[in-house]
């Protein structure tokens, strides 16, 4: 806890503790990354479709580091990228690392 300055605190959590709400988020998390895993890992289209966005927006550099901006872009087109590796790849992986430890399908 910051005592200096409170806003610099993180608000509490109203929902800490109930079990009933974090089962169901983790159910939701479950369905997410089984959707995922079907989808861009078990479809040909699915697998067609992830690397193109592997390639239209993972890989590739989307602005010049020469421009004023670059800091800014930097951290949003890495936010972007996470984002789209986390949906393509990394959730389908979560769920086919459950499945292959006997875990819920």
């Amino acid at each position: 806890m910051n005592k200096d300055n409170p806003f610099l605190n993180p608000p509490p959590n109203p929902f800490e503790g109930n079990i009933a709400l974090e089962k169901l988020k983790q159910e939701k998390q479950i369905e997410f990354e089984r959707l995922c895993f079907e989808i861009f890992i078990m479809l040909k289209d699915g697998k067609i479709l992830a690397d193109l966005v592997r390639e239209r927006f993972i890989l590739p550099s989307h602005f010049v580091p020469t421009d004023p901006n670059a800091s800014t872009l930097a951290i949003w087109w890495d936010g972007f990228r996470t984002a789209m590796r986390g949906l393509t790849i990394e959730n389908g992986m979560r769920h086919q690392a459950r499945i292959n430890q006997g875990g819920q399908r």
